[in-house]
């Protein structure tokens, strides 16, 4: 502890036994006090650097979740549709005019899609695939190829039976388009044959004798 040179001069001057001594004990004091006093206030200021960082977490946690939240709303929700009646569409060949965006909420795509005839065949052909294939997996949703749903578990099964009985008799009719022709030609061959074979077969046609007796 310094002391000021001072301040014992003064001491000395006033020639006071315990003037020193007084002063030193309040000098103590004092310090002590002093000390005290800056220890509170360190001790204050690492409490309110706590605070900070506490307020500051809680922020920013609520900002986090607020965000979260925020995004959430936002984002739009997948609309709920008919799988029965998107199945029909895309069986039924109206997929190629944009019909099924149009269904799935998506008119901007679905008009595209039938000015350019579904992208000379390509863009319908795969929208065909993937259709055909969510409905034969049973999938309670889509999101691919810009399709985004959600279908109602009532219709889930129903086009499921309905892809599957339109795809075997579009397999049976491709199976009966390419037998016919190998058909009318077996017929034709067959025919042929029978009109050959009888204009081969010899034509007897006897002609009647008559014998007249010479008239006198």
């Amino acid at each position: 502890l310094k002391i000021s040179p001072l301040l014992v001069y003064l001491c000395k001057f006033c020639s006071m036994p315990y003037t020193l001594t007084t002063f030193l004990v309040v000098l103590s004091l004092c310090s002590l006090e002093g000390a005290a006093l800056s220890g509170r206030s360190q001790d204050k200021h690492s409490t309110l650097q706590v605070q900070e960082q506490n307020s500051s977490a809680v922020d920013g946690g609520l900002l986090q979740h607020l965000r979260v939240e925020l995004e959430y709303e936002l984002q739009p929700a997948s609309p709920v549709k008919n799988k029965v009646v998107l199945a029909i569409i895309e069986l039924a060949g109206l997929g190629f005019c944009g019909v099924d965006h149009c269904y799935m909420d998506r008119p901007l795509m679905g008009v595209i899609k039938g000015l350019t005839l579904g992208a000379c065949g390509v863009w319908a052909f795969i929208d065909y695939v993937f259709i055909v294939y969510n409905c034969l997996v049973r999938s309670s949703s889509i999101n691919a190829v810009s399709f985004t749903a959600t279908f109602s578990d009532s219709t889930i099964s129903p086009a499921f039976w309905i892809t599957v009985v339109v795809l075997v008799l579009k397999v049976l009719s491709w199976c009966v388009k390419q037998c016919l022709p190998v058909t009318d030609l077996y017929f034709k061959q067959r025919e042929l044959r029978e009109r050959m074979a009888t204009v081969a077969q010899p034509t007897t046609t006897e002609s009647p004798t008559t014998n007249e007796a010479p008239s006198a």
